[in-house]
């Protein structure tokens, strides 16, 4: 509200803050918004408040208005301003260049570099404003600016001196093939290398000299009393000693570090980094500043908001990744602080120029830096959180010109980037624990895929295991002991541990429950976060949440196996590499941020308290020292997420390791590992086993519980049918247990308890052991074994058969392999016929004809052959269904943009002779008419819809219709012409297109059957009270009236009529807050029918595969006039002559061309 000179309020609009400019002097001042038919005619009034504040004399002869105020500017939070300087009374020459130096005008304002000539008696100076906060200053004058004319010969001179010379030339080479740009097409890859080279001086390249920035300096801020610290050197190995000399020499000779007298000292020690796309080993100098770190005050700089960051990283569709080139030794030590980094080798002692790694403040620092570095361009052009750097562009173009911008601020502050580590014009990048695309953020599928792929729990260890993973978020899990019964009840005593339907219905429901809201969370970084760790025996897992310990809720989930060295790590060893390893793995979220390690152990005291540490529990003490965290102990029966974790990588793993610490094993693979086995004794053939000679023994693996149902399993049980006499001998895993049958001896190697389970190489290494032993004392002299046979399917063949050289060698028993099966190709094809197209096995399914199969037949590429028989077979293509993903059809932005026509009837004739009704429906609001007809020739359409819709409403943009005569005639089509209406017509039998309108109809013919008499014949009577219902229900797909969001009110019905009317100040305030709601509204519709569409088609996608025709291809058309129920479902053979971008196909139909909707046909296979 305003206060006229009369005392009177005046209603406003609303007010903006607008830049008032007087000459040299700019302010934001307070402007209030009215109406245009505002009585006072003029652009604007400067009111009273402002004429006070900014001192403002009025000259009323002159007609002029002054401030008594000095010149000043108003510089925005973190922004860079150019601003005029006047120099006229320098007596300096137009056109005279001028070079004004970076310097800081107080101590929040900084002029950067510039040089411009003199233009009107004015140069312009660069004004930037590092704060948070808005600030006003004085414009400075230049004689206050340190500055230099230059004369043009002098930037003649320079420029003359600016040429590619060839080594330049080479450089720019080497920097093009170190890019990575094997993802983008020709015209991508030309630019990027362009900009690239353009700037090939921010890439640090091998033999180059690491820059560095004078922007800001890394304090070592510590209390004045503090003493020097000095620490004896660790014990390191000879053989680093080269390494270091080296690394020591070369961070001397780029300016790193340099000699000193400094009474501080810190332990050094070399570290290996991981491993680049190079592939070479490289190696880090690091010193161990924790003593120093325990003394320094903290930078409390604030760390930007990951949420805002990637809120606004949603609109891009180019993305570039830039990694610096040891970013911290490009930031410079404060010179009175680089004594307290002291550190001694052999070759003298040194100290640090540069900011180095372990130092405390060290990420507040960097993160100041680029701050300054990207003030102006951060939020808009790029986004910064610590090191992470990530260019966006909404187009190519848009997206090179935001990295040229960038890269002008990296060689302005002297910045080098790691050229092999940038990731350049990607639509798809790994930014902040998210997947950053073109189509918006998504989470990372890395963090779910330890538990997506989670196992199916083979005994009762396992499986409690997992209940303990999900039994620690039981309390938001409904249902959970309903659907954990089956998996519980395996757990019971004397309970026989056999895994049913139900026990996988089970364990599925849980596994997706885990990797989906309300268990997975996005991350909230407003809160701490706890990372929950834990190791066994074989691998180490870790858990990112959220919330109070005990109902704290998973963000992600991280496991992976142990190599064969970390095996042999002991108990502490293993619980602290499972805490460093997840928290490299969880970086991105805690990085610069607080949280706390939640374990079932207690190393990290264990570890700080050691004097004198290797080599590897320095490392890894040293990696946490760039985080600020607190250790929290949780005993193992209330650790049991992070517990399941570590014990499910071994499963996941496609490495052969060793699953326990059986030393023979480890043993035989350290030995295939250096030499190749052979063994002349043992030989391989094809053939059928049991064609075997009489004097060969026969033996295959087999299950403790002798299920044999299938391949050559089910062969031995019909020959050697004695099932209860090797049940009797009570055999244990990798045992051998044996019958003798009309005098010939069967050997039953026993791999694993339970048939459907997964046999493991040491238990296979184990009982071919035991198998040795029992030729030996029943001196056995040839043994006949299959190579396909009950766990030996699932494991690597090669490396069975060198277990079998392995242990028989030396031995008196001869081994003969049967490794290839005796199925011709026409003997599979046979067999596949039989088992699909038999009148016995009906045609059915892949996997339901693959068992049948099983049970008698077996073969390499089983699998693949009956998938290839069964799309090639004619019958099942002509008679099956195939249904394709659906497709989200564009939704209308603004009403009556698209409407749908469509005819309902014949119906019974009513007491007027109506027999038929034109229904009509908005695209975006919903909004629906009903017109009874007599007829529903092409006539009564047309003066329906005119009459009815356009008379009311207006002309559509756009009609879509079904197929129907009155709607393809020429008397139809010449109304949408005169009246420009664009005319649609769905595809024939594809009645999804005008599936609102349809379900429509079913809301009328419900509404009509409570209301018509019982002849039916007053239909009619009903149908505009039937369309008022409607229009004024709320719609389920867009949360709104049709009614409201055509007159932008719900109506008014008989309980609202009492209701008191809101009042209203004029007509312009009604008309002006009816078209706000009524665009806020159509904004929200368009946004809820997009999100209903999107349900529909992920409920409708469901177990089906999209389709992907061409042109040639043959395709069947699906039968929607059968002739019985016994037709065929399917027609054709056609050919796809045409694609159209509708997702329309145009066919070869007999003699003419006809247009199918994609959904309708399906692939011919030959």
């Amino acid at each position: 509200m305003l206060q006229g000179i009369n005392d009177q309020t005046v209603k406003t609009m609303g007010f903006t803050m607008l830049t008032v400019i007087n000459g040299n002097q700019s302010s934001e001042s307070e402007f209030h918004v009215v109406p245009t038919n505002f009585p006072i005619i003029g652009d604007g009034i400067l009111g009273k408040p402002f004429l006070t504040e900014n001192q403002i004399v009025i000259d009323v002869g002159k007609g002029e208005i002054t401030s008594t105020l000095n010149d000043v500017t108003t510089i925005p939070a973190r922004c860079e301003t150019i601003i005029p300087v006047d120099v006229s009374d320098l007596q300096i020459q137009e056109h005279q260049s001028i070079l004004v130096y970076a310097q800081n005008i107080n101590n929040e304002i900084i002029c950067g570099n510039i040089l411009n000539q003199v233009k009107n008696h004015q140069i312009l100076i660069s004004i930037i404003n590092p704060t948070e906060t808005q600030i006003v200053v004085p414009i400075p004058k230049l004689t206050d600016l340190s500055h230099e004319i230059i004369n043009e010969e002098s930037i003649k001179h320079f420029v003359s001196t600016n040429k590619v010379t060839k080594n330049e030339q080479n450089r720019i080479q080497l920097l093009k093939n170190l890019l990575k740009t094997d993802h983008m097409n020709l015209e991508e890859k030309l630019s990027i290398e362009e900009l690239c080279s353009e700037f090939s001086d921010i890439f640090f390249l091998e033999g180059d000299k690491i820059t560095c920035t004078d922007a800001v300096y890394h304090e070592i801020r510590t209390p004045g009393t503090t003493q020097p610290i000095y620490q004896r050197p660790y014990r390191l190995p000879y053989s680093q000693k080269e390494e270091i000399d080296n690394q020591i020499e070369k961070l001397e000779k780029d300016g790193i570090i340099g000699p000193s007298d400094s009474p501080w000292n810190a332990p050094l020690l070399v570290v290996p980094k991981k491993i680049d796309d190079s592939g070479e080993q490289k190696y880090r100098v690091v010193v161990d500043f924790r003593k120093l770190n325990n003394l320094t005050v903290g930078d409390a700089f604030p760390m930007p908001d990951v949420n805002t960051i990637l809120d606004q990283l949603g609109n891009a569709k180019y993305f570039s990744c830039l990694d610096m080139a040891s970013g911290y030794h490009q930031i410079p030590m404060r010179p009175d602080d680089r004594q307290k980094t002291g550190f001694s080798t052999e070759k003298g002692h040194f100290e640090f120029n540069r900011m180095c790694f372990g130092l405390k403040g060290a990420p507040a620092t960097f993160q100041r830096l680029m701050n300054q570095v990207l003030i102006g361009l951060n939020g808009v052009k790029s986004f910064v959180y610590l090191d992470d750097v990530i260019v966006i562009g909404t187009s190519i173009k848009d997206h090179e010109n935001n990295l040229r911008d960038v890269f002008k601020r990296f060689r302005k502050y002297r910045l080098q980037l790691q050229p092999l580590k940038c990731q350049f014009l990607s639509k798809e990048v790994s930014y902040l624990g998210h997947l950053i695309t073109d189509e918006g953020i998504k989470p990372d599928p890395k963090k779910i895929s330890c538990v997506a792929n989670y196992c199916t729990p083979t005994n009762a260890k396992e499986l409690k295991s997992f209940l303990g993973l999900i039994g620690y978020y039981r309390k938001f899990i409904k249902d959970f002991s309903k659907i954990s019964k089956p998996l519980t009840s395996l757990l019971k005593k004397d309970q026989q541990f056999i895994w049913t339907d139900a026990c996988e219905d089970a364990f599925q429901t849980f596994r997706t429950i885990l990797t989906k809201e309300p268990i997975l969370q996005f991350p909230d970084f407003s809160r701490p976060f706890n990372i929950t760790t834990d190791a066994s025996n074989c691998a180490i897992g870790g858990i990112l949440s959220q919330g109070n310990i005990g109902s704290d809720l998973p963000i992600s989930y991280a496991s992976r196996t142990l190599n064969k060295a970390e095996i042999n790590y002991n108990t502490t060893e293993k619980e602290l590499l499972a805490i460093i390893w997840s928290v490299k793995q969880f970086r991105p979220y805690i990085y610069g941020r607080k949280f706390n390690i939640i374990t079932d152990h207690k190393p990290l005291s264990w570890m700080f308290g050691v004097k004198d540490p290797g080599a590897r529990l320095t490392r890894w003490r040293l990696l946490l020292e760039e985080y600020d965290y607190s250790v929290i102990y949780k005993p193992g029966v209330q650790n049991t997420n992070a517990d399941a974790l570590s014990r499910i990588a071994v499963y996941t793993t496609t490495e052969i390791t060793p699953q326990s610490t059986n030393s023979e094993y480890q043993q035989f693979l350290e030995e295939i590992s250096q030499r190749v086995i052979i063994n002349n004794n043992v030989t391989e053939t094809a053939g059928n086993l049991f064609d075997a000679a009489d004097e060969y023994t026969l033996g295959h693996c087999v299950s403790q519980d002798f299920c044999m149902k299938k391949g050559i399993g089910l062969e031995f049980r019909r020959k050697y049918s004695q099932i209860k006499q090797l049940k009797n001998q009570n055999k244990q895993v990798t045992e051998i247990a044996s019958l003798q049958v009309n005098g010939k001896t069967i050997l039953y190697l026993i791999t694993k308890e339970k048939h459907w389970q997964k046999s493991s190489n040491e238990k296979m290494f184990l009982t071919l052991k035991n198998l040795r032993t029992f030729c030996d004392t029943n001196k056995i002299k040839k043994l006949a074994l299959p190579k396909e046979s009950c766990g030996t399917d699932q494991l690597d063949w090669s490396e069975i058969r060198t277990m079998i050289r392995f242990h028989f060698k030396g031995s008196e028993t001869k081994i003969l392999l049967f490794i290839d099966d005796t199925y011709t190709e026409e003997d599979k094809y046979k067999i596949i016929e039989e088992f699909h197209n038999s009148p016995l096995r009906g045609h059915q399914g892949i996997s339901r004809t693959i068992k049948r199969i099983k049970q008698q037949h077996t073969w390499k590429g089983l699998k693949k052959d009956v998938q290839h028989f069964i799309s090639s077979c004619q019958s099942c293509q002509r008679n099956k269904t195939v249904k394709q993903p659906m497709v989200i059809t564009t939704t209308s932005s603004k009403p009556f943009e698209r409407i749908f026509l469509d005819i309902v009837g014949p119906i019974t004739t009513s007491k007027k002779g109506n027999n038929y009704i034109l229904t009509l429906q908005d695209d975006l609001t919903k909004f629906s008419a009903a017109y009874p007809l007599v007829s529903h020739d092409a006539n009564s359409v047309s003066k329906a819809f005119v009459e009815g819709f356009v008379c009311q409403h207006g002309i559509p943009e756009s009609i879509l219709t079904d197929c129907g005569t009155e709607f393809m005639g020429k008397i139809f089509a010449a109304c949408c012409k005169l009246l420009q209406i664009d005319k649609l017509h769905t595809t024939p039998y594809h009645p999804q297109s005008n599936g609102g309108l349809e379900r429509s109809h079913q809301t009328l013919a419900a509404y009509l059957r409570h209301y018509v008499d019982k002849h039916l014949d007053d239909w009619d009577d009903y149908v505009p009270y039937a369309m008022f219902v409607y229009n004024t229900t709320v719609h389920t797909t867009t949360k709104y009236q049709p009614y409201e969001l055509i007159y932008g009110f719900p109506a008014s019905i008989p309980h609202t009529l009492s209701r008191t009317p809101q009042p209203r100040y004029n007509y312009d305030d009604y008309v002006f807050e009816l078209k706000q709601k009524l665009q806020e509204s159509h904004k929200q519709t368009r946004e809820n029918i997009l999100l209903s569409k999107e349900k529909s088609k992920e409920t409708y996608d469901q177990n089906r595969h999209e389709i992907n025709f061409n042109v040639g291809d043959r395709v069947w058309i699906k039968n929607h006039q059968p002739k019985g129920k016994l037709s065929p479902k399917w027609l054709g053979p056609y050919l796809v002559t045409q694609l159209e971008d509708n997702e329309n196909v145009i066919i070869q139909k007999e003699r003419k061309e006809v247009k199918i909707h994609r959904n309708e046909l399906k692939l011919c296979f030959p």
